[in-house]
């Protein structure tokens, strides 16, 4: 395992002070995740998450499957996929195995456990190599994630930059006047259309969710 030394870095350092306790509240806020199951809960897509997390809560005893369900409904909601940005592994693969199998050269998550909502282990990977193989929790590693693309500056993933974007702005609150992680499209938008449309619906639901 290669380790990035970044964790003294001062922008992460700031991070973990000043912005990462937003990600977390945000995060662990119930009002997203209510507004994105009672805004599509005759969707099959949705049904099954929120099946998943609901089985998934039983058998771990806590709320920890609740964050990798909330990023799947943002996923299903955004029109994203998670394919280049989560990596599911057997309990039992080893850090070299991992490593092998990986495809993607952009920062990633490992997960080790029969799916994204039980994982046992996390991981973070960025251009293929991991750089920390023993985060605790499935927030940390999101954390850690955002952290990565944006001390890096690593533009996001195209199929995932919908729902990195919102994180980046609505849940850390970074909206740079210009200049975007997102790839360069025909269209350029200053925020996704997607993105304010969620903003906006959300803020009608129950909340002061602002962009």
């Amino acid at each position: 395992m290669h380790e990035l030394n970044i964790w003294d870095d001062n922008e992460f350092v700031f991070l973990m002070k000043n912005v990462f306790p937003t990600i977390r509240a945000k995060i662990n806020s119930q009002q997203v995740p209510k507004f994105l199951q009672v805004s599509a809960k005759k969707k099959k897509e949705v049904q099954n998450i929120i099946a998943d997390v609901e089985s998934a809560k039983k058998e771990s005893g806590d709320h920890s499957p609740d964050v990798p369900g909330l990023i799947l409904l943002l996923c299903n909601h955004l029109g994203d996929k998670w394919d280049d940005l989560f990596y599911l592994a057997k309990e039992t693969s080893t850090v070299q195995n991992i490593t092998k199998d990986l495809k993607s050269t952009f920062p990633c998550i490992i997960i080790q456990g029969p799916n994204m909502y039980t994982g046992r282990k996390f991981m973070l990977a960025v251009d293929m190599v991991i750089v920390n193989d023993h985060i605790q929790t499935f927030e940390s590693a999101m954390i850690m994630l955002f952290a990565m693309f944006f001390i890096l500056n690593i533009e996001y993933p195209s199929e995932g930059a919908t729902l990195m974007e919102f994180i980046q702005r609505c849940f850390v609150g970074l909206n740079p006047e210009k200049g975007r992680k997102t790839p360069k499209s025909k269209k350029s938008y200053p925020v996704n259309p997607k993105i304010l449309a969620l903003v906006g619906n959300l803020k009608e639901f129950e909340s002061d969710w602002t962009v």
